[in-house]
C-alpha cells in the first residue's frame, strides 16, 4: 500500500518482502522519479548476565531496535551486593544504547561480615571485600586443625602461598604488590577446601 501526499510531504510505502516479514520504506518524494530509501532499523541483542548465578541476576536483557536504550538492572541474591559490570561501569540500573549485539555481565561480592562455608567443618572468609592494601583471612567454628593458604589470580596462575599453623584464626595478607582485578584465595585442611572471589581495588 502506498500513501501518496503532494506539496512534497513524505509519502510512506508498505511492502512486502520475500521472505513473508512486513517492512517500511520512505520516500522524500516524486520529483522526476528519484525515492530516497531509508532502511528500517535493525534488531539487535543486548544479553545480560550474573557473573556466578547463585550470587544474583540481571533484569533488562533482550532484544531491542537499534537506536533505542536498554535498561539493565544488577540484582543481588541475599549476603551478596552488585559491586560493578564487566566494563568498569558501576551504575546501577544503567541505561545502554544499543546499536550491535552486546554482553553485559553484571559482578557480585560478599556482603561484609557474612562467612560462606564449603566443604569445611568451619567458615571461611575474607575482610574487608572488596580490599585494597590488604585483607585478613578469618576462619570461624571449630577449632581450626591447621591448612594451606593459596592464592590465584584470574588466569589460575598460584602468586602466594602460606602455611597457617593449628588453631590460628586469622591471616593478615599484604596486597600492595599484586594488581587491581579478581584473586582466588583457598584454605585447605584436612577437613576440606574452601575458596573465596577476592576483589583488589
Amino acid at each position: 500500500m502506498i500513501d501518496s501526499l503532494e506539496g512534497g510531504k513524505m509519502y510512506v510505502a508498505y511492502v512486502r518482502s520475500v521472505c513473508g516479514s512486513d517492512s517500511t520504506q520512505y520516500y522524500s518524494g516524486w520529483s522526476k522519479g528519484v525515492w530516497v530509501y531509508i532502511p528500517n532499523k535493525k534488531i539487535y541483542t543486548v544479553t545480560a548476565v550474573a557473573d556466578y548465578d547463585e550470587r544474583g541476576r540481571v533484569i533488562g536483557g533482550g532484544e531491542y531496535e537499534e537506536g533505542s536504550v536498554a535498561t539493565l538492572t544488577a540484582d543481588a541474591k541475599a549476603h551478596y551486593r552488585f559491586l560493578q559490570w564487566g566494563d568498569g561501569n558501576t551504575a546501577n540500573p544503567r541505561d545502554v544504547m544499543v546499536t550491535q549485539d552486546t554482553t553485559f555481565t553484571a559482578m557480585f561480592t560478599e556482603r561484609e561480615g557474612v562467612a560462606v562455608a564449603d566443604s569445611l567443618g568451619s567458615a571461611f572468609r575474607l575482610m574487608p571485600n572488596p580490599a585494597t592494601g590488604s585483607v585478613v583471612c578469618i576462619v570461624e567454628g571449630d577449632p581450626f586443625p591447621g591448612g594451606t593458604l593459596t592464592m590465584t589470580d584470574a588466569s589460575g596462575r598460584e602468586v602466594l602461598r602460606r602455611e597457617l599453623p593449628p588453631h590460628s584464626s586469622r591471616c593478615n595478607i599484604d596486597l600492595s604488590l599484586f594488581p587491581k582485578g579478581i584473586l582466588f584465595v583457598t584454605l585447605a585442611t584436612s577437613e576440606g577446601n574452601s575458596t573465596q572471589r577476592l576483589i583488589l581495588e
